[in-house]
């Protein structure tokens, strides 16, 4: 679902209350079809571990998340979206997309 308007955009954003760590761990994970340690997501988004622990807790929760040990190494967990997560993802990036278009039509002063 695309947001047609900035309504539709508030819509979308407080329907999934998702905060900022866990919709920078969204993204991250739907940028990756192969999967993301939490220390790489540590070093790329900049988030102390103990914040994206916590956001990957919520979005697991939620069923947008799943984590995976693969077999040849056990020490090392990746997180991957789920179908919804997914879903999820492509709506907040289309919200996002929206809510950049309307912010350089407004400095453009179109609006």
């Amino acid at each position: 679902m695309k947001p047609k308007s900035l309504g539709a955009l508030r819509d979308v954003v407080t329907s999934k209350l998702i905060k900022t760590p866990q919709l920078m761990l969204l993204l991250m994970a739907n940028k990756r079809g192969t999967g993301w340690t939490m220390t790489e997501l540590t070093a790329t988004t900049g988030l102390r571990p103990s914040v994206l622990t916590m956001a990957k807790k919520k979005l697991t929760e939620d069923g947008l998340l799943v984590e995976h040990c693969p077999q040849r190494d056990r020490r090392v967990t990746k997180v991957y979206l789920t179908e919804s997560g997914r879903d999820t993802a492509k709506e907040m990036w289309s919200a996002l997309r929206l809510l950049v278009g309307a912010e350089k039509e407004i400095r453009a002063g179109v609006v």
